[in-house]
């Protein structure tokens, strides 16, 4: 006998989240209509209500000392119908003129906001087209862990990929099942009886990506992703794709970099809001304003390593096919071994040079050794003549070559803005201390809380977000990208349709391409190109819309996207406790009581974490003197520029595929 569908819970489920969509999509548009509807009503009950009614009546009898005859009530009751009248008519031939281009925001917001999941779907599998072997496995392996509503076999299947034993395999589909069921005492069992086994697959997971081997831990731990806690967002995407729109260039961002805008996109159509900190200063005393000099160039420094090692990051994701890359940038959100990975970087730069060099003849590789320093090339073995001497070089290759050139030339950029930035704070540090010492008892600065007086700084928040017609703007905007992008021929993987009908898949620049388009739509409704608000939402979790399941009608994916993005947790107390800890560590600040007790009570900021602020303990400084940047050492990177004898080869290159002499 079929099983009923309202009995179904999978049905259920999806029919849950249709209505949950269709609900979300009516709200936002009555909210559109509602504020001239209101307006509207205001304007008429003021000018023809009761107001005027018992103004009228007041006054004839002040004036005259008799009520207002009914003659004059008959008078006014007409003007207030006519006047509404004419309200109404007003009202109706507004929607009659623009009444369309609400429905159109409205159709809009529900395609993009069901064509989004299905972007990351196709943006995810396009990234792993990039990668090959067991390099894909694990890119796909933490897809599937990250999503908190995989199944049993989804955890097996991705396991099965990390490690290639079925035994740890079938393990951890055990442990989700008893996990699921809420037997603990079985997760341990099983995870005890197999430990072994997973630590001797661990290291080389952890090699590739630290991120994914964490997760396995938990995993069979029997600790499953918290919709709540949302998953880490990508270091330095939002930079990165503005530039790549900015300059028109592609090859700037990653595909990684388009699925975390796309995200952001959707959160933000949902209703998903950032809190910002602004820094008030208060006192009247000479030495605020170098503080205030101070938490400028410490911000500056902050950016330029920040846009140092987005650039670094992009180039390692070009090279990733190479040897030297041992980890898998995609699957780590936040480098922090970056003198590793640029040592990595070195070598597959150095490596390509090498195998196209020994392509070149004889005599032209001399004239390139003698233009700048002697390459790393690769294993170093191979006679001109059998590697193919006199050879021409495809369009790919060469267009390849010269990719690979501009980032590295766009790192060293970076990295001597580094360099100053670090050179203008370590003055600013200095004056800041000369300061302190021609004062003879100076008043140390303090994080004040709202309304207590002293010398210091109060914590600002505010909250960024988009308004119901902002999101409608929005989502006209975004439409009108993906409708450009997807009919333009050059963008198209496979211009023919596959045997099932489906649509032609966009190639990598395709999706870029929509990627900086959506966010050129958000800066202009919500100035995404603000350095601070870039740090706010890159430190703030995402939601995981990249689990949505595919194959779902438009509305259940809309619904469980937009269940996804009310379920993420913003924590606020943490960015707060890492903002006081800044102060305290650059500024040589200390916390006032009062503004511990603010801070725990209105933000939830970790209450131990701020005690070591204050008075009684003190700042790392001593007697409030900032402390230095020794604490970043490992971020000051040494980036030389590419030898003349590299760019000299691209020429040479491009001369041979015009050519076929040299």
């Amino acid at each position: 006998m079929k099983q009923r569908p309202d009995v179904d819970p999978r049905w259920l489920r999806r029919n849950d989240y249709q209505d949950f969509s269709r609900q979300f999509i009516s709200r936002l548009s009555r909210a559109l209509r509602k504020e001239s509807w209101g307006r509207t009503v205001v304007q008429l009950a003021w000018t023809a209500g009761p107001v005027t009614y018992l103004a009228l009546n007041g006054g004839y009898y002040i004036g005259f000392g008799v009520p207002a005859p009914p003659e004059l009530f008959f008078y006014f009751g007409a003007y207030t119908l006519i006047a509404g009248l004419f309200a109404v008519m007003m009202r109706i031939g507004y929607n009659a003129l623009r009444g369309h281009e609400h429905e159109r925001m409205e159709r809009a917001l529900t395609e993009v906001m069901g064509r989004i999941p299905e972007l990351i779907a196709a943006v995810r599998n396009r990234t792993l087209e990039y990668y090959e072997g067991d390099d894909r496995d694990l890119l796909a392996a933490k897809y599937l862990l990250d999503n908190a509503d995989a199944s049993e076999q989804a955890v097996r299947q991705a396991f099965l990929d990390l490690t290639g034993d079925e035994t740890l395999a079938d393990a951890v589909r055990s442990i989700e099942v008893f996990r699921r069921a809420g037997l603990s005492s079985r997760v341990r069992d099983e995870s005890r009886k197999h430990t072994t086994t997973l630590m001797e697959a661990l290291p080389g997971i952890e090699q590739r990506s630290p991120t994914v081997a964490q997760e396995v831990r938990r995993r069979f731990a029997g600790y499953a992703p918290r919709k709540q806690q949302g998953r880490p967002r990508t270091e330095g995407f939002i930079e990165r794709v503005l530039s790549a729109g900015e300059q028109d260039s592609s090859d700037l961002m990653s595909l990684n970099d388009a699925e975390e805008m796309l995200t952001l996109a959707f959160e933000l159509l949902a209703g998903r809001s950032f809190t910002l900190f602004s820094l008030q200063w208060v006192g009247g005393t000479a030495v605020r304003e170098l503080d205030r000099r101070l938490e400028r160039a410490r911000r500056e420094l902050r950016v330029a390593i920040h846009v140092r090692n987005s650039r670094l990051r992009i180039l390692a994701e070009y090279l990733n096919d190479s040897e030297s890359i041992h980890r898998i940038p995609a699957a780590i959100p936040v480098i922090l071994a970056v003198e590793e990975v640029l040592r990595n970087v070195s070598r597959a730069v150095a490596e390509v040079h090498g195998v196209l060099e020994r392509r070149l003849p004889a005599a032209t590789r001399s004239r390139n050794r003698r233009g700048g320093k002697e390459p790393i090339s690769g294993d170093g073995t191979g006679d001109a003549a059998a590697i193919g001497a006199g050879r021409r070089f495809a369009v790919d290759e060469v267009s390849f070559y010269r990719t690979m050139l501009t980032l590295w030339d766009s790192l060293y950029r970076a990295n001597e803005q580094v360099k100053r930035r670090r050179v203008s704070y370590n003055r600013a540090l200095r004056e800041y201390e000369a300061r302190l010492r021609a004062v003879r008892e100076p008043q140390r600065m303090k994080v004040l809380s709202p309304g207590e007086a002293g010398e210091g700084v109060r914590l600002v928040p505010r909250e960024e977000l988009l308004s119901a017609r902002d999101r409608m703007r929005l989502a006209l905007r975004v439409s009108e990208v993906l409708a450009e992008t997807e009919h333009g021929v050059r963008f198209i993987q496979h211009p023919d349709r596959g045997e099932d009908g489906s649509v032609s898949q966009l190639s990598s620049d395709g999706y870029k391409q929509i990627a900086a388009g959506v966010a050129i739509a958000i800066d202009q409704v919500l100035s995404l190109g603000n350095s601070d608000l870039q740090l706010a939402i890159e430190a703030s979790a995402a939601a995981n819309v990249g689990s949505v399941e595919a194959g779902l009608s438009r509305e259940t994916r809309i619904g469980w996207g937009v269940a996804l993005v009310r379920e993420v947790q913003e924590d606020v107390g943490r960015i707060v406790g890492r903002l006081v800890s800044s102060l305290a560590y650059y500024h040589g600040m200390y916390v006032s009581d009062a503004a511990v007790q603010h801070l725990v009570d209105r933000f939830g900021a970790p209450e131990p974490l701020l005690r070591r602020y204050t008075a009684d303990v003190g700042p790392p400084g001593v007697h409030g003197v900032p402390a230095g940047t020794d604490h970043l050492a490992h971020q000051f990177l040494e980036v030389e520029p590419l030898p003349k004898a590299y760019h000299t080869m691209l020429e040479r290159m491009q001369r041979r595929i015009d050519s076929p002499r040299t």
